[in-house]
């Protein structure tokens, strides 16, 4: 009987650790197609739910409802950042762990091309 050298699993849980970031980045999508949906619409029906006195009040009331809107942009860009470089950091131990792993494949973006003086 031939035993596996692990490559299926490695295999399985690379597509795993996959499907989860790509369901994070759909969810985020989401997140931010509903904030920004939600300033728009602040913006666009300001006077159903205000008086036409406060007409004055709407530029800055926009702003205010931009900064909450950025705050979710701010957070989903974190996290955007984050689920790049885990999906770069696993792609990198699965070529490892497969010895796929080739110093070329380093993108010369990463290298530092400051020297020590």
């Amino acid at each position: 009987m031939q035993q596996c050298c692990g490559c299926h699993s490695i295999n399985f849980v690379f597509q795993l650790i996959i499907m989860l970031l790509m369901a994070n980045l759909h969810y985020d999508r989401q997140l931010l197609q509903a904030a920004v949906d939600e300033l728009y619409a602040f913006r666009d029906r300001y006077f159903e739910n205000h008086s036409i006195e406060q007409a004055h009040q709407k530029p800055s009331d926009v702003e205010k409802e931009l900064e909450k809107t950025m705050v979710v942009v701010d957070r989903v860009a974190g996290r955007q950042s984050y689920f790049i470089n885990s999906f770069l950091f696993v792609d990198s131990l699965h070529c490892i762990a497969l010895g796929k792993f080739s110093p070329q494949l380093v993108r010369p973006s990463t290298i530092s091309t400051t020297s020590a003086h």
